[in-house]
């Protein structure tokens, strides 16, 4: 939203942002506008005030369009024209990323499935049109819900997320929720074979979530001492972890458009993931990266030590990914075919 926002303003536009949170505060952040709205207690229960609030607000002022980044998000009934991009199907995620049920974040996400995709039907009814950021999602949403969606692509910050010439370690990366769906345990699977075959190879995993102190547990118990565990950072502490590292990994088993995987490709790095979900829209086979399916540890580990042990093949692949980004995932470029659908929408309002 804030990277959409600023793009918005620089190519003339007029571009705010609404926020749930804790308290009511006016303010601008890097020349964007952000008013958050307080609303107590927690989702899903808190949609509906949060809705209420929103709609008052946006009947109030002199938007010409609104824009909601969520499908878990009430019906906005207001006087303009509402876009709704899904970021994720709850529907298919929920079932793959969170099942079986280990931990109290996935018996939340369980229990609740049923409200958020009613909701997800009412939004998607009511809104004026509904885009997606993968070509997965495009067709998930269209099972699930009987929907059409366009699809616009995330975008990255080219001028953050890029090669700074770092003398690299002998380094892997992950960055991500430690979580079940992310695919972790495999990680440290990999990172096992790794020990073995490459004990001079650094893994770097970066993140939080409800699994982090048991893959603390498993690293001391196994001994994986190959492995750094590494908290949550900032986007300019991040872009130092990708330009020292030599190899981007993700073995999820579910993703939107994972970000990460821009970021990493922006930098100019190779990257070893997963065939699901919006990840085939990034990584061009054996061009940016290689791809394999959910659980293959032994695969990972293979590609992985095949770029390890051929440094050019890592600089070849670094290069076409930036070259990816800079084509279809800047932010200039994704902006541009927002535009095209609010000016759409916009013009039919008029004729109406």
């Amino acid at each position: 939203m804030y990277y959409l926002s600023r793009q918005l303003l620089e190519m003339g536009h007029d571009a705010s942002v609404i926020l749930r949170s804790k308290k009511d505060r006016d303010y601008t952040y890097n020349g964007v506008r952000v008013k958050e709205v307080r609303v107590s207690g927690i989702p899903p229960f808190n949609l509906r005030t949060f809705g209420k609030n929103l709609k008052q607000i946006l009947n109030n002022g002199s938007a010409d369009l609104v824009h909601s980044h969520s499908t878990s998000m009430p019906p906005l009934n207001i006087n303009c024209p509402v876009v709704v991009t899904g970021h994720w199907c709850m529907k298919e995620g929920v079932p793959v990323f969170y099942r079986p049920i280990k931990d109290l974040d996935a018996l939340y996400r369980n229990l609740f499935l049923p409200f958020y995709v009613r909701t997800t039907k009412k939004v998607i009814k009511s809104c004026n049109k509904l885009t997606v950021v993968s070509n997965s999602l495009r067709l998930e949403f269209e099972k699930h819900y009987n929907t059409k969606a366009d699809v616009i692509f995330n975008g990255v910050d080219t001028d953050l997320f890029k090669s700074t010439h770092t003398e690299k370690e002998n380094a892997i990366l992950f960055v991500g929720a430690f979580r079940m769906g992310k695919g972790v345990l495999d990680l440290l699977n990999i990172a096992g074979l790794l020990k073995k075959s490459h004990p001079g190879t650094k893994i770097y995993m970066i993140g939080g979530g409800p699994l982090k102190r048991y893959v603390q547990k498993k690293l001391r118990k196994r001994g994986l001492f190959n492995v750094q565990l590494v908290d949550s950072v900032t986007h300019d502490r991040l872009v130092y972890y990708y330009n020292i590292s030599r190899i981007f990994v993700l073995p999820t088993y579910y993703e939107g458009l994972p970000n990460t995987i821009l970021e990493a490709m922006a930098c100019k790095l190779p990257v070893v993931a997963t065939n699901v979900s919006g990840i085939p829209d990034q990584i061009s086979e054996g061009v940016t990266g290689y791809m394999l399916s959910p659980g293959d540890v032994k695969g990972f580990y293979h590609r992985i030590v095949e770029l390890l042990e051929d440094p050019e093949k890592q600089r070849i692949f670094g290069e076409k990914a930036r070259e990816k980004i800079l084509e279809k995932f800047t932010w200039p470029h994704i902006a541009k075919g927002i535009i095209g659908h609010y000016e759409e929408l916009l013009c039919h309002v008029k004729k109406i």
